[in-house]
């Protein structure tokens, strides 16, 4: 019987929960918290650093690159689409 007590460790990517590694005599098994994460379900590791990493992978190979907010233009609005845009009545030269 062994005199350590390891206890599970909760894997976050960022700010987002992969799941869980709990201790076994041969290292950790993942509990997966989060769709992205399910195919790691029930793996071993042998150690923290390689839950982590698999972890990591399968968080860069599901979820899509985050948008740059610069790139994206806007069209530029027609002096139509501003008038329609007004709110309350209003006379338009005919």
């Amino acid at each position: 019987m062994s005199t350590t007590t390891s206890t599970a460790r909760v894997i976050e990517i960022g700010s987002v929960t992969a799941g869980v590694a709990v201790p076994e005599e041969s290292g950790f098994r993942f509990f997966s918290s989060q769709h992205p994460f399910d195919s790691l379900e029930g793996r071993r590791f042998r150690n923290l650093k390689q839950v982590i990493a698999a972890a990591h992978d399968q968080w860069r190979r599901t979820t899509p690159p985050p948008r740059s907010k610069s790139s994206r233009t806007t069209p530029k609005e027609s002096s139509t689409d501003l008038l329609l845009a007004l709110p309350g009545p209003f006379l338009l030269a005919v």
